[in-house]
């Protein structure tokens, strides 16, 4: 089974890059207007980077590529392949990272010095909608549907969870 970012998430993430690439191009007018200057550098750089960002919201909405792969062996993402023998929990809860809150799917591993097996296909690693992070003994992935609908896409393959 295969997991995707959430539309809404995609959705509400093309809104906000779009509203800042309005800003930053009102903002660049008024820069060209009143003469460039070397220090107005970041305001085309922020212009351009949020513009980046937009298209790729708009082209994972176009072409999605999914943040994983859940079946009965294992699951895989773009960190590896993880068979359930190693999992020994799987729980939803906030996480805090760079001052951003979310709830994200947390799988413990157990014995976390066993590396992934290699990826067979691509998966969504680093995007405006996150993806999966390996840190102290257990992978994080960011959840592709409600606390409740994910824990039971998870149930399906994992009985402990």
């Amino acid at each position: 089974m295969d997991v995707y970012p959430s539309r809404r998430k995609i959705w509400t993430s093309i809104l906000g890059f779009a509203a800042f690439v309005l800003i930053g191009l009102i903002a660049a007018g008024s820069v060209i207007a009143n003469g460039v200057d070397r220090r107005n550098w970041l305001v085309f750089a922020a212009v351009g980077f949020f513009a980046w960002m937009l298209v790729l919201a708009i082209r994972e909405l176009r072409r999605p590529v999914p943040l994983a792969h859940l079946d009965e062996e294992g699951f895989e993402c773009a960190l590896g392949r993880v068979p359930w023998a190693n999992v020994s929990a799987a729980s939803v809860r906030w996480h805090w990272r760079a001052r951003v809150p979310s709830q994200r799917l947390f799988l413990e591993l157990r014995t976390p010095a066993e590396t992934p097996g290699p990826e067979t296909r691509e998966y969504l690693s680093q995007s405006p909608f996150g993806g999966p992070v390996a840190a102290d003994g257990q992978i994080d992935l960011p959840l592709w549907d409600s606390k409740q609908r994910v824990l039971a896409d998870v149930r399906r393959f994992y009985a402990a969870a």
